[in-house]
């Protein structure tokens, strides 16, 4: 199920990203590039921390209807572990591009 759940995200994930890819001019200075960056990962991190969120309810949803049994809670709460984990990262990075993009006076 979650191979499944993986290969649907990367899949999804893919194909979301090849208009960007198809349609990007080439680069023709460093703030340029810089811009399109941002950009793109001012997108992406929305996606995953919509994801990391799914991920730690689904974990909820898990522990709630283990009904007693201890493999399934305690992979629940792993799953809400990481879940969290995953929010963690992605606000922090998201945090820590924006201290960056304003230090430089980069805005998009």
């Amino acid at each position: 199920m979650m191979k499944r759940l993986s290969f649907l995200l990367l899949s999804f994930a893919t194909l979301w990203s090849v208009p960007f890819i198809t349609s990007a001019a080439v680069a023709t200075d460093f703030q340029s590039l810089v811009y399109f960056l941002i950009g793109l990962i001012q997108i992406i991190i929305p996606l995953l921390i919509a994801i990391a969120i799914i991920v730690f309810f689904w974990g909820i949803i898990r522990y709630i209807f283990a009904a007693g049994n201890e493999q399934v809670k305690t992979s629940a709460r792993e799953t809400m572990l990481w879940g969290t984990i995953a929010l963690f990262l992605m606000v922090s990075v998201w945090g820590i591009l924006k201290i960056i993009a304003n230090t430089f006076g980069i805005s998009n």
